[in-house]
């Protein structure tokens, strides 16, 4: 019995988290010329399958067998073979350097967390007789809301100095590091999700476009040695 192969569904669905890389594995020994997005169908002691979007219009997903050399001995060794496999292809595909993040956007956690934000203001602030009262009385009464706003509060800032320390790092400039920081404070991890989001994006963008590049210089020293 395969023992990766019988945990392919949830390191597939743990992978597919990562899809920055994902891609680097595609485009790396997978040979992939470009890849814009990618998941892992499977895995097992032999090789993973993963399928990847050349282009973000593209209709259909594109696969990739990617062999294990030498073949997994046991699913202890899944792991530290992926993280080896994973920085070996980022520092080939130059993904291993700071991406600049040098925008601000809302993500999309943002809708669901605003409407847990409000729930909770409703719980504090309306009458015992009206939906946000009996809530809160269901709940335990003011005490307990006031736990869940310390809480809260308690997260946020701490959620908020960790984006501070992602913004330093990826050197978003002073308008967009008030505004990060901001937005992480009031709504937490949609936040600083959105912005790894955004850097995920950047490394795959950069590894696309240094392929492109070594592919054209490639292209242009054939013509040049032809020619002579």
């Amino acid at each position: 019995m395969d023992e990766v192969a019988s945990k392919s569904g949830f390191l597939s669905m743990y992978m597919s988290n990562h899809r920055d890389t994902l891609v680097a594995y595609c485009m790396h020994y997978g040979k992939v010329k470009r890849a814009v997005n990618a998941k892992m169908d499977s895995i097992s002691s032999d090789s993973m399958i993963i399928s990847y979007l050349p282009y973000r219009d593209a209709s259909e997903p594109k696969t990739v067998t990617i062999p294990f050399e030498p073949r997994l001995q046991s699913y202890d060794e899944a792991r530290p073979r992926l993280l080896a496999m994973k920085a070996e292809a980022e520092q080939a595909l130059r993904m291993d350097t700071v991406p600049v993040v040098d925008s601000f956007r809302l993500g999309r956690l943002v809708p669901f967390i605003m409407t847990l934000v409000t729930f909770l203001v409703a719980c504090t602030v309306m009458e015992d007789h009206e939906f946000g009262g009996r809530i809160r009385n269901a709940a335990g009464g003011m005490r307990t809301i006031v736990a869940a706003w310390i809480f809260a509060i308690s997260c946020h800032i701490a959620e908020a100095y960790y984006q501070y320390t992602l913004c330093r790092k990826h050197k978003t400039g002073v308008r967009n590091t008030f505004l990060w920081v901001f937005l992480t404070f009031l709504l937490g991890v949609a936040g600083f999700s959105e912005f790894k989001r955004i850097v995920k994006e950047r490394k795959i963008a950069h590894a696309s476009r240094g392929v492109c590049i070594r592919g054209s210089a490639g292209l242009q020293l054939s013509r040049a040695q032809t020619e002579q």
